[in-house]
């Protein structure tokens, strides 16, 4: 896109944001490719301003109170009532078309296709006629016909129009009128294709919410663009931030070298605050205008977009103690920002390059028909005035189990930011910070930095080996259990390990890293420990930060094996036993390395079910079933609980610790159910034997030898009464529903008991018993009646 400021006059843009919420989005800055203004084609040689707007802007163009919209004007078959204003004619309000269209029923646009100002150029001549008639005098003859024939200068004209094509116009001035309101939406096709730019209506609502908002509250920020500040040397001034040059072949055949520079504006560095806005949250427009300006220019934008990042910048203080004062206003200027291989491969006065190493192979989009490769890029922070003492940081919060890998790696690039400021190897430092706040409980590393020098182009000079981050989680570990006892956890324990300064705050936890930053910092004269010489003067660096990974994850796994034991023990019952054993690394093959287990797990589970009662006589109908049940799990951790990236085996803790380190969970039942006592006595039921000891079907056979001579129906009569006899109860007691007694009978009542004992303990328990009673029991009654007859035969 390109904006064109003509001789004496401004011009700008205005547009709504589909993102409002900046804080939440955790947008950083714009960033933007501009031509350069002041090629050899160009008529500037003076150069002007850019000024960005961010907040909420008025969308009322006009300035008249008014909401312009062209679909509220009449047409040839919808007449509309509407209101003339300062500037021309705008729709009544009380007539509000929420119908974002033309009047399509005669296919002309003509009467409403006019303008923001309501009015075609014959209308506008009659409206601004006082004005025309005040310049008549005063201008020369063309200038006039040019303000008279367009008074409100919104006339729309095609690239393509015959007096372009007549007059061998250039693309400048082809596309000078194309942004024109009156007529862009022409259903005409006088040369055979369209020549509209929309079929929309034009409004004043920018994002379409059927309001005209008029409210002017937002940031502003200003860009010099001047010849002496767009060069390299200006490069970390007036947010220019690269410059490319490269050679371009023209249609003519010519080569010529075309100069384009990237800016990157933080939105938090502005310049005003116009109006009552006080935060980020709520960005509803951004206006870009020119100002300044006494010359007619060209500004050709590449990209122009709202750059945001999962790295946030640090607000609070990092400086050492007694360095700064807190309510000291500090002259800083911090930026995060990145840097990639497809926009900063020419970057100077250092170009961007991958990391060495095959590690760093781009990758390879395959969605694609050319397999194009996929952008690489880095974190990129951009520090000026850096006082002696202080540090800048941005930060990352993630969730993170890093117990399970070995070391933690990154690639750092530090460089000067600007060429009267130098920077020497040495003078700054970077750390990186792990830990569940960001500052009172953190593991800290440290090392001076390796500065590249301005116009290399070689990888291993670009990306050091001195300034690659090579972290050993043991290091840590070492140093946290190395802490005297009854050292103030308030302060930073230190120590040194290959040139590199460790330090622990707190408790730290690398079982979950919640915060994760990275810094630069200008060490203290007074206690530099990385050199000897340093000037205590501020400092002005880029450092560049890529691939902070983990790296030689844990590969020793475990074990787990379980072992199964069932016995019968003949009709009296049965016995379960199972045991299990894991240990630290198991896990299945689906599970990532975070997810393996941490601990040594022991499990017994033993169950025995038993009938007592089977070791008493069968007549006293005892039934006395047993269940009992132990269980206990016992887990012993790898990692000390209290401090859990601390390995127990390397904590030298005391055994009584490690005791209690330990989580055990132990379950004890016993179950008596269904206890029943029936004694089989007094002739109490079919088939048993009675007080006599004989059963019924014994007395039956007796009595059939005894009537072997009689007849069929003595037989019966004599069989039929012996059954009833038994039937009935005897005096003591005699069967369920036998009788009067019958609900008596023990065998009617059953009962049942269970105990269950839960003890659990664990590093924050002592212990904790639970333990569970219950009993009950039941009655069963059931009247049965019995009728006996008998019946002669005469």
């Amino acid at each position: 896109g390109t904006l064109q400021a003509p001789e004496e006059r401004w011009g700008g843009v205005q547009r709504a944001l589909l993102t409002t919420d900046f804080e939440l989005s955790n947008v950083e800055y714009i960033q933007f490719w501009l031509m350069d203004p002041f090629n050899e084609d160009s008529q500037n040689d003076s150069g002007g301003d850019l000024y960005l707007n961010l907040g909420s802007i008025s969308e009322d163009l006009l300035n008249d109170g008014q909401l312009a919209y062209e679909n509220g004007l009449p047409s040839a078959n919808q007449p509309a009532p509407v209101q003339e204003s300062s500037w021309g004619l705008v729709a009544d309000p009380s007539t509000f078309n929420v119908v974002n269209a033309f009047d399509n029923s005669t296919g002309d646009y003509s009467l409403q296709d006019v303008g923001l100002d309501g009015l075609n150029s014959q209308e506008e001549q009659e409206f601004f006629g006082d004005w025309l008639s005040g310049l008549e005098g005063n201008l020369e003859p063309q200038a006039y016909d040019q303000y008279r024939a367009d008074p409100s200068a919104d006339d729309f004209r095609y690239f393509r129009d015959p007096t372009a094509q007549a007059n061998d116009e250039n693309v400048l001035e082809r596309y000078r009128f194309f942004n024109g309101y009156e007529g862009n939406s022409s259903t005409a096709q006088p040369q055979g294709y369209p020549i509209a730019s929309t079929t929309l209506p034009n409004t004043e609502d920018l994002n379409d919410d059927l309001t005209l908002s008029a409210i002017e509250s937002y940031f502003q920020y200003r860009i010099p663009l001047r010849p002496a500040d767009l060069t390299e040397v200006g490069i970390g001034r007036n947010y220019l931030s690269d410059v490319l040059v490269s050679s371009t072949t023209m249609p003519n055949g010519e080569t010529k070298e075309v100069k384009w520079l990237q800016f990157k504006v933080p939105i938090r560095d502005f310049e005003r605050r116009i109006g009552g806005i006080s935060d980020f949250r709520s960005i509803r427009f951004m206006r870009i205008f020119m100002k300044g300006w006494r010359q007619p220019v060209t500004l050709r934008f590449a990209r122009l977009e709202l750059i945001r990042g999962e790295w946030r910048k640090f607000e609070a203080s990092l400086a050492g103690p007694q360095e700064v004062e807190p309510d000291d206003p500090s002259d800083t200027q911090f930026a995060i920002s990145a840097v990639n291989v497809e926009e900063n491969g020419y970057r100077q006065p250092i170009n961007y390059v991958v990391p060495p190493g095959l590690l760093f192979q781009r990758e390879i989009n395959v969605a694609t028909a050319n397999q194009a490769q996929l952008n690489e890029q880095s974190l990129q922070l951009e520090i000026c005035g850096l006082e002696d003492g202080d540090a800048r940081a941005a930060y990352r919060n993630i969730n993170f189990d890093m117990r399970m890998y070995k070391r933690l790696r990154m690639f750092v690039h530090a460089e000067a930011a600007r060429s009267d400021e130098p920077l020497e190897t040495g003078d700054l430092s970077v750390f990186v910070r792990l830990g569940s706040d960001f500052v009172d409980n953190y593991y800290e590393y440290e090392i001076p930095m390796t500065v590249t020098p301005w116009g290399v182009s070689e990888e291993t000079e670009i990306w050091p080996d001195a300034n690659a981050i090579d972290l050993r989680f043991q290091d840590l570990q070492n140093l946290k259990v190395s802490r005297p006892v009854g050292y103030p956890l308030f302060q930073e324990w230190t120590s040194f390990v290959d040139g590199a300064r460790l330090s622990v705050r707190g408790n730290p936890n690398l079982a979950n890293v919640v915060t994760v930053m990275i810094g630069v910092r200008n060490p203290d004269k007074d206690t530099n420990p990385f050199a000897s010489d340093d000037d205590g003067l501020e400092k002005c660096a880029i450092v560049w930060a890529n691939e902070l990974r983990l790296a030689e994850f844990n590969e020793e796994g475990g074990w787990a094996a379980t072992a199964q034991m069932q016995a019968t023990l003949s009709d009296l019952g049965n016995l379960n036993v199972a045991a299990n054993m894991s240990t630290p690394g198991w896990g299945g093959l689906e599970q990532r390395v975070q997810e393996r287990q941490r601990e040594t797990i022991q499990g017994v589970d033993a169950n025995t079910t038993l009938q007592l009662g089977k070791f008493l006589p069968d007549f006293l109908g005892v039934q006395l079933p047993l269940y009992l049940g132990y269980s206990e799990t016992v887990s012993t951790p790898q990692f000390d609980p209290l401090s859990p990236d601390v390995e127990i085996a390397d904590a030298g803790l005391s055994a009584d610790r490690k005791r209690k380190s330990q989580q055990i969970n132990r379950i004890r039942s016993i179950n008596f159910s269904n206890i029943k006592i029936d004694p089989q006595i007094g002739g109490k039921g079919k088939g048993k034997k009675g007080k006599k000891g004989k059963s019924d079907k014994e007395k039956e056979e007796e009595t059939a030898r005894r009537l072997k001579g009689a007849d069929d129906v003595t037989k019966e009569r004599e069989l039929a009464a012996q059954r009833g006899a038994a039937g009935r109860p005897s005096s003591r007691g005699g069967a369920s529903g036998g009788g009067f007694l019958g609900f008596l009978d023990p065998g009617n009542f059953s009962a049942n008991f269970a105990y269950t004992e839960n003890y659990q303990r664990d590093i924050n328990t002592e212990f904790n018993i639970r333990r569970e009673y219950r009993g009950g029991l039941r009655y069963d009654f059931s009247n049965r009646c019995v009728h006996t007859g008998t019946s002669s035969l005469l």
